[in-house]
């Protein structure tokens, strides 16, 4: 993994909202009229009924249809209105974070070093816990977020020969500002190596920040693709 934060871009995301609203479709029926349902969805294709809600105080445009848990099961319970798409409404901010622990303040990973985080998510009502996801631990390496080069190793051809019996079991080692960072796995007994799924990851924001020594050992060609 590159990047932690880099990741699929989420779809339907939740509405947040400064107050509780009420249900629109509930609004409309004589019998829900004098007293509706909180409203716990909105559906952006749905039309709204012609009742007053001001729209802009809570945060939303007026052309949503806000609907609590049983009008959205009805209202979309037609073939025309069943695949449109729903969004949560979450009251106030939608998402807290708590530091559990924290560093010493002067030890901090290096570029290139492996980063392992564990997370855990829990949804709240109204201060009342809801549910708790199962902790999670994301891995990814310091450096990676900006301009990277992937570079694929696919294999060599009439390697030096190293061992007795005429072969070699060659690897190739990566080794970026001075330290090995990564490896491809061994080929045992061979002089013409192929590899699949073998890619090593340059942070080019991080090697034109360096100083011009550590472009000393590259051609020409190498260093037009680093700038």
């Amino acid at each position: 993994m590159i990047d932690p934060l880099r990741m699929t871009p989420e779809v339907n995301l939740p509405v947040e909202i400064s107050r509780p609203v009420f249900c629109g479709h509930c609004l409309t029926l004589k019998a829900m009229k004098s007293n509706p349902n909180i409203a716990v969805r909105v559906c952006d294709q749905c039309k709204p009924p012609n009742v007053s809600l001001d729209s802009a105080s809570i945060g939303v445009r007026p052309s949503s249809l806000f609907l609590c848990q049983a009008c959205d099961a009805l209202v979309h319970k037609s073939i025309l209105n069943k695949n449109h798409a729903r969004r949560m409404i979450l009251v106030g901010p939608a998402v807290t974070k708590t530091v559990l622990s924290r560093g010493d303040g002067s030890t901090f990973p290096r570029l290139l070093d492996k980063v392992k985080v564990r997370v855990q998510f829990s949804i709240y009502h109204s201060g009342r816990r809801l549910h708790t996801e199962p902790s999670n631990v994301i891995h990814f390496t310091i450096g990676l977020s900006g301009r990277c080069i992937h570079m694929q190793i696919l294999g060599g051809v009439n390697l030096r020969i190293e061992d007795v019996d005429g072969t070699s079991d060659p690897f190739v080692a990566y080794n970026f500002c001075g330290r090995q960072v990564a490896c491809t796995r061994v080929r045992p007994r061979t002089l013409n190596p192929r590899w699949d799924n073998e890619t090593f990851i340059v942070p080019l924001d991080m090697l034109n920040t360096s100083s011009k020594a550590s472009e000393a050992g590259l051609l020409p060609s190498q260093r037009n693709i680093v700038k």
